[in-house]
C-alpha cells in the first residue's frame, strides 16, 4: 500500500503544480518606464525590457546564417500559402480557447489625461475614445471574464498635453498552456509536413 500513497501524493503535487495560477504583468505608459512580466509562484521573469545586447562585427557564419535564412524566405511564405486555411484555422482555435478557457484578465486599468489647442477638437477625442474604450470593454467582458476594471479618462481643455497608461494582470496556468501548447504542436507539424512535400515538387531551377 505504501507504493498507492506514494502514487497518489505524486499526482497531487504534479495537480496542484498545474493549477497554481502563472500571472502575466503588463505595464505601459507615455513617457514612462514599461514592463512586461511573468510570475508563478515566487518567482518572477522579466521578458521586456530585456538585457541589451552588445554590438559586435559579424562574423562570416552569422553572414552565411543570414544568407541561408533569407533564402528560405521564399519556401516558408510559399507553403504558408498554400496551407493558409489550416493556419487560419488552428489560429482561430488558439484564440477561441485563449479567450474563453485559458486566459482570465484579473485587473485591467487604463488612464489618460490629453489635450488639444482647440477645447472642440479636444471634446470631440474625448467622446470618441470613451465610445472606443467602453466598447472593447463591453465585448472583453462579454467573451472572456474580466475580473476587475478601471477607466479613468480626463480631458484637459486648458491646456496641451498628452498622458496615457495602462496595468493589466492576465493570469492562466501550467495546465492551460500545455493545451495550447498541445494546439501549436499539431499546427507546427502540420506545417512542416507541408514544407517537406513543397521542398519534394519545388523544381530544380527555383532552389
Amino acid at each position: 500500500m505504501t507504493w498507492l500513497y506514494i502514487v497518489l501524493i505524486i499526482l497531487a503535487v504534479i495537480g496542484f503544480l498545474l493549477l497554481i495560477p502563472i500571472k502575466a504583468i503588463i505595464s505601459f505608459a507615455v513617457d514612462d518606464s514599461n514592463e512586461i512580466s511573468v510570475r508563478y509562484m515566487f518567482l518572477k521573469f522579466r521578458i521586456y525590457p530585456g538585457k541589451k545586447k552588445k554590438n559586435g562585427k559579424k562574423t562570416r557564419e552569422e553572414k552565411s546564417e543570414k544568407q541561408k535564412k533569407t533564402s528560405d524566405i521564399k519556401k516558408y511564405l510559399h507553403t504558408a500559402w498554400d496551407s493558409r486555411e489550416d493556419i487560419k484555422k488552428g489560429i482561430s482555435d488558439i484564440l477561441y480557447y485563449m479567450i474563453h478557457h485559458a486566459v482570465t484578465v484579473n485587473e485591467l486599468n487604463i488612464s489618460a489625461c490629453f489635450g488639444f489647442d482647440d477645447a472642440m477638437k479636444t471634446g470631440i477625442a474625448a467622446g470618441w475614445i470613451n465610445a472606443s474604450i467602453y466598447n472593447f470593454i463591453g465585448l472583453l467582458d462579454r467573451f472572456s471574464r474580466i475580473r476587475k476594471w478601471n477607466v479613468s479618462i480626463k480631458p484637459d481643455f486648458n491646456s496641451k498635453c498628452i498622458k496615457a497608461g495602462i496595468y493589466c494582470v492576465i493570469s492562466t496556468n501550467t495546465a492551460h498552456i500545455f493545451a495550447l501548447g498541445g494546439i501549436v504542436l499539431k499546427m507546427l507539424l502540420k506545417f512542416l509536413r507541408d514544407i517537406k512535400k513543397y521542398e519534394k515538387n519545388e523544381p530544380k531551377g527555383e532552389k
